[in-house]
């Protein structure tokens, strides 16, 4: 029984070790929104995952969320059509026939131009389902015009509204409580399973 009841303490004290775990302090939520005469309505949020490169500047290196460039047919007010973002594109290569211009850098301590402001700057990303085969979209920011802009294959919207926030992280294990403590209550039960089994021997 005392073999029994070691060996089940060691398990619960390898479960509270393999799930604890670190926030990720690279993980931004990034959203934007707008409308113009080329598109009813423009939206779109996720996460990204970005690398540190030196001089506050990050490489984006993985993008989620879902993006709107049209309502949901017959809705009114407009509700946008959720497209699904298929994944990144990288700088340099070809996506539905156009070369692929974003650079995929952002500083997340700048205010409030958050992405790369080179002519060729920005995120990039395809999206699934939209009004082409093959869609993408960039978003970017134009110094000239002193706003952030979305392309979308081959329209785009001017002066959108961009965001870029560090994600709120996963809460970590407080120092000293969980394992020091799980340990405790083990030793604890033992010591009661033990003094309950000699009062029966005693009986």
């Amino acid at each position: 029984m005392k073999l029994k009841l070691r060996a089940g303490l060691a398990a619960v004290v390898y479960i509270a070790l393999v799930t604890f775990g670190a926030a990720n302090a690279d993980t931004f939520d990034w959203s934007f929104s707008g409308a113009n005469l080329s598109f009813d309505f423009i939206f779109g949020s996720g996460t990204l995952d970005a690398v540190a490169i030196g001089g506050g500047t990050y490489r984006v290196d993985a993008i989620t969320g879902s993006v709107s460039s049209s309502c949901e047919l017959g809705s009114n007010p407009c509700a946008p059509h959720l497209q699904n973002i298929i994944g990144l594109l990288n700088a340099g290569q070809t996506y539905a026939g156009v070369p692929v211009a974003g650079d995929n850098l952002v500083f997340p301590s700048g205010t409030p131009e958050f992405l790369s402001q080179d002519v060729s700057g920005g995120i990039e990303f395809a999206v699934d389902g939209c009004f082409f085969p093959e869609c993408f979209m960039r978003i970017d920011y134009n110094p000239g015009a002193g706003q952030y802009q979305v392309v979308v294959s081959n329209g785009g919207a001017n002066g959108v509204d961009f965001t870029l926030t560090a994600a709120s992280p996963v809460p970590g294990p407080i120092v000293g409580a969980g394992l020091p403590g799980l340990m405790l209550a083990g030793a604890g039960l033992l010591g009661w399973w033990r003094r309950k089994r000699n009062t029966r021997a005693a009986a």
